[in-house]
């Protein structure tokens, strides 16, 4: 949708109330869009909904991202990934004036931004948010207890 001049327009003035020059933003709609992470230095997480699949890509291919948490919780899996990366003091925001203060302290340390940034990927790679085996047996084994407190309700109501 922001291929679309209308949207565009509607964009920039959202932005321009808040003092923010309409030559100050880019609007892209590319595919593939994995190039365009590289042109970025933070990600802004939305809110009140969250970016969870945006977050992801942009943690993966290196970018940091702010995130508030104090939100519906699908709005709050962003958070849940950058504390699990070790990055909740930088970019995890519980109000909406801290996540300004997080991304402008970001803005303006870019060695900051360069040294948490580094090796992220293989950060995320490593951690239990790839653990697809481990959570898939941890799945498992919910399933298997929640089958057998069934059946022992199945066996009680039986017997009563």
């Amino acid at each position: 949708p922001y291929a679309e001049a209308d949207v565009q327009d509607r964009m920039t003035g959202y932005f321009e109330e808040h003092g923010i020059a309409s030559e100050r933003l880019v609007f892209r709609n590319t595919r593939p869009h994995w190039p365009g992470y590289q042109k970025i230095d933070i990600q802004l997480d939305t809110f009140p909904s969250g970016s969870i699949t945006t977050a992801t890509e942009g943690l993966f291919m290196e970018r940091l991202v702010v995130t508030l948490q104090s939100r519906p919780p699908m709005g709050r899996m962003p958070s849940g990934q950058l504390i699990a990366l070790g990055l909740e003091r930088h970019c995890v925001a519980a109000t909406e004036e801290e996540y300004i203060e997080k991304a402008v302290d970001l803005a303006l340390n870019p060695d900051r931004i360069i040294a948490l940034s580094e090796g992220l990927r293989e950060r995320m790679q490593q951690s239990w948010l790839m653990d697809y085996k481990g959570y898939g047996e941890e799945v498992a084994k919910l399933y298997r207890k929640l089958w057998v407190q069934w059946c022992e309700r199945q066996t009680e109501k039986a017997d009563a």
